[in-house]
């Protein structure tokens, strides 16, 4: 008997995760969390580190900034 070949999570799964992180007032809270806990990350597998960090990112910024642009304009 074979044993199933084990599914691995992927970049692709990661930044789909990273895309749905939160809400618009808490995603760049959980955005800062999620770079900053990065370096403690032991297993990343088949996950593209500085490819997920690259876009967790440029995320934050845009949250960032549509978080500030909403402030502005209420």
């Amino acid at each position: 008997m074979t044993a199933a070949p084990k599914k691995s999570y992927s970049t692709v799964h990661e930044l789909a995760f990273l895309r749905t992180l939160g809400n618009e007032h808490t995603r760049p809270t959980l955005l800062r969390n999620y770079i900053a806990a990065a370096p403690t990350r032991n297993t990343w597998g088949a996950i593209d580190k500085a490819a997920v960090l690259s876009f967790a990112t440029q995320e934050l910024a845009a949250a960032e900034a549509r978080l500030s642009a909403h402030a502005r304009s209420a």
